[in-house]
């Protein structure tokens, strides 16, 4: 059992870690103490730029590294995984008052860049029973389980960061990983695309013919006939994707 004056300074140095500022510390070689703050933050750093590449691209290296130091400094981190910190990240800056940074797009951006992470880990689950759409009526829809979809504000995948103010508006966005490849994709959808999206995420062992007769009560005959070419084109586009299927049940 370690003694107290032992458990004091092993928080000592774990506080100058993390802030860099003086502690009471009983050093055999104090002029080297303060390579353990430059180490600790330099793996901090390198999970962020990893974690937030467009983000520290849009902002700069210096304000992104500035950014990332007041949050190691400030933040009392939860997580014992290495690879949630990022979402940490996420919430301190949505929570904090970074004046220097007044930037309306950054904390979605961070969020945005977090749900590649998110579905990238995502635990993996059986895909057995998935078959690619043929368009089978009596067949249930399935989505890709390793999916995400957001509404941007911002346009981070088609204009340059000089731009994003200038095209604030929706931007329905699908994020989502790949069966076979296991690769991290990106999918830009209309918000009809978006709705008939988030139709199928709330609702369980849909058939393609129940949900064409759900759009047939919703709409008059003209308007459905229209409707459901569009969402069998949408359909194949998500099967093409990789984010559509069917199952038998």
């Amino acid at each position: 059992m370690l003694k107290p004056e032992t458990i004091n300074q092993q928080s000592k140095l774990a506080q100058f870690s993390r802030t860099g500022e003086k502690q009471d510390l009983i050093l055999s070689n104090p002029q080297h103490v303060f390579q353990y703050r430059r180490l600790v933050f330099n793996v901090v750093l390198g999970i962020m730029q990893q974690a937030f590449p467009i983000a520290q691209k849009a902002i700069g290296k210096d304000s992104f590294k500035d950014l990332v130091n007041e949050f190691f400094k400030s933040h009392n981190c939860k997580t014992p995984q290495v690879w949630k910190l990022p979402l940490e990240f996420c919430i301190w800056f949505k929570t904090s008052n970074q004046v220097d940074l007044n930037l309306p797009y950054l904390s979605e951006l961070l969020y945005f860049e977090w749900l590649e992470i998110e579905v990238h880990t995502q635990k993996d689950t059986s895909t057995e029973v998935l078959m690619p759409f043929q368009g089978n009526s009596t067949c249930h829809l399935r989505l890709n389980p390793y999916f995400k979809s957001i509404i941007l504000n911002y346009p981070y995948h088609k204009f340059a960061p000089e731009e994003w103010l200038n095209h604030k508006g929706e931007y329905p966005m699908v994020i989502y990983r790949g069966i076979s490849d296991f690769k991290v994709h990106f999918m830009a959808v209309s918000k009809f695309g978006f709705g008939v999206l988030q139709f199928l995420q709330q609702t369980e062992n849909l058939t393609l013919g129940e949900f064409l007769e759900i759009l047939t009560q919703q709409n008059n005959e003209a308007q459905s006939e229209n409707l459901q070419k569009q969402v069998l084109t949408f359909f194949n586009q998500l099967s093409h994707k990789g984010i559509l299927f069917e199952a038998s049940k």
